[in-house]
């Protein structure tokens, strides 16, 4: 099916004639993704964002969803059978670590989790029934770098699948199917959408994972709709720039912090990717200064998103099974409806105001 540039916005997908429908019915279970079948398996607006996105991530697959939550339940009930086990990082997306901890463990699914960036801890924890090793490029809210190709190669030798959530970097940035990794996952609801629509995606580069991974969406009703896949498509085109506009607003930001008497650490790994990075205040400074030093803020809102055009803060409290998260964490996403000074002057009035300095 020739897929038109203008917008298909109907839930409803038309038919040619008979035969074209029953040609089409004779493949709705090969998932090919140059056809469009039926609305809820492949619609065309979901195929042109599937297209765009697989010539980013350089996949032969993709598959479009409705949340980044719906992305990663998806590869891992694909990909784990019962009574196996999965490796996490430590520092996991929090929603994640629940999903491992109540759904995955109904199925007798065993969870671990290791320690970010430490690969002996990987390779000590693989149990011959681990199926999975999860990976998050950098980590949630603590922001650690791992060694993928490290983990990929070691994954490989054990037959191991590897599942990595590239939100942070996009596929703008990191490609992580050049490095072997079997499925890549994106929350669609941030950069990518800059914030307007919820979405997610998988790619992989193995037709029997991508059909596993179908089978899971379709089965579950976890497709995007039309409208919300034009408007990503809609942003994409943004993405680079916006990225670019944003870290240079954040590395002007983060080079004040640093400065800042109040501030033990900046939390930014050293790679290219959206403008999300904590800090860790002084151990001297309790939480209800914290909270009143978040809440008088003026260009930064209290949010849990980032991705969009505005500023977020909010104080955080990662959760760890092994190891413990700094104290006194908060979590910046810097949008670009600021200029760096005017978000500077607003961290400066609020440290001189909440910290008497």
């Amino acid at each position: 099916m020739q897929i038109k540039n203008t917008p298909y916005l109907d839930t409803e997908l038309l038919m040619k004639d008979m035969n074209d429908l029953r040609a089409r019915a004779a493949k709705v279970w090969d998932y090919d993704p140059r056809l469009a079948i039926s609305a809820n398996l492949t619609h065309p607006s979901a195929q042109k964002l599937e297209q765009t996105i697989a010539q980013y991530e350089q996949a032969q697959y993709v598959i479009a969803l409705p949340t980044g939550q719906a992305a990663i339940a998806v590869a891992l009930f694909s990909l784990i059978g019962a009574n196996r086990h999965v490796l996490l990082p430590d520092c996991v997306y929090g929603p994640v670590r629940l999903l491992a901890l109540r759904q995955l463990k109904s199925l007798n699914i065993e969870a671990s989790f290791y320690i970010p960036g430490d690969l002996d801890d990987i390779v000590s924890l693989t149990r011959d029934t681990t199926d999975v090793i999860y990976i998050e490029n950098p980590g949630s809210g603590t922001f650690e770098s791992q060694n993928v190709g490290d983990i990929v190669r070691f994954a490989r030798e054990r037959g191991i699948k590897t599942v990595i959530d590239n939100t942070w970097q996009s596929f703008i940035y990191s490609q992580p199917l050049n490095d072997s990794v079997d499925v890549v996952l994106h929350s669609l609801s941030k950069t990518a959408s800059s914030g307007k629509v919820f979405g997610g995606c998988l790619a992989t580069n193995d037709f029997e994972i991508y059909k596993k991974m179908k089978d899971m969406a379709v089965f579950l009703g976890h497709w995007i709709s039309p409208r919300d896949a034009e408007i990503v498509l809609s942003e994409i085109p943004s993405m680079q720039e916006r990225f670019e506009h944003q870290n240079s607003i954040a590395n002007d930001v983060i080079s004040f912090l640093k400065s800042c008497a109040q501030v033990s650490s900046v939390l930014r790994p050293d790679l290219k990717g959206a403008s999300l990075f904590s800090v860790a205040l002084n151990q001297s400074i309790t939480q209800a200064q914290i909270d009143l030093f978040v809440e008088s803020l003026k260009c930064f809102h209290i949010s849990h998103g980032w991705g969009g055009p505005r500023s977020y803060c909010l104080p955080t409290k990662p959760t760890r099974a092994r190891n413990p998260a700094p104290s006194n964490l908060v979590r910046f996403y810097i949008g670009n409806d600021h200029s760096a000074q005017d978000l500077i002057n607003d961290l400066r009035h609020s440290f001189k105001k909440e910290f008497a300095v």
